[in-house]
């Protein structure tokens, strides 16, 4: 399944995927930006970008979960298949469980701004995607549709009601 998100918006590639348990990961791709979205059985798993304001390290350090120092340290001493998360678990700068809600929220963070791209091309390669290793998350379309309209009203909104 491929196309062009002008044609058909990602909300609607979300709920399509979800509604048939699709597993795969959709491309997504707008002029030098590419995101990748993981699901299993219809359900996202894993998101990933190629921007650097994407990346987990510097969620982490935005939200304030993680000291950037800490972080950076942590980034210098990846070794060879390891990742960030399980890194700074093991060291103990961050417990499995708020790691688990910060990478969440993470996957979320990279998709939500997609669903306003009215122009880019969509791509959908079936099968398991090979996400070993990675700390995942079981999303539901839903959630991400109410998370993109939370991110939409605004502070005068809410006054207003």
């Amino acid at each position: 399944m491929r196309g062009r998100l002008q044609d058909r918006p990602l909300e609607s590639l979300i709920r399509d995927l979800q509604a048939r348990g699709s597993s795969g990961v959709l491309t997504l791709a707008r002029g030098s930006v590419k995101k990748q979205i993981c699901f299993l059985k219809g359900t996202v798993r894993f998101a990933a970008s190629n921007l650097r304001e994407d990346r987990l390290a510097e969620f982490l350090i935005r939200s304030w979960a993680v000291p950037e120092d800490v972080v950076r340290a942590a980034e210098g001493g990846l070794g060879e298949g390891r990742r960030l998360a399980e890194t700074l678990i093991a060291s103990k700068a961050i417990a499995p469980d708020v790691m688990r809600e910060h990478v969440r929220a993470h996957v979320i963070d990279v998709i939500c701004p997609c669903f306003e791209w009215k122009d880019g091309d969509y791509k959908f390669q079936d099968g398991v995607p090979n996400i070993v290793g990675e700390l995942a998350s079981d999303i539901l379309g839903v959630e991400l549709a109410l998370e993109r309209a939370r991110r939409q009203v605004t502070t005068a909104q809410v006054e207003k009601v």
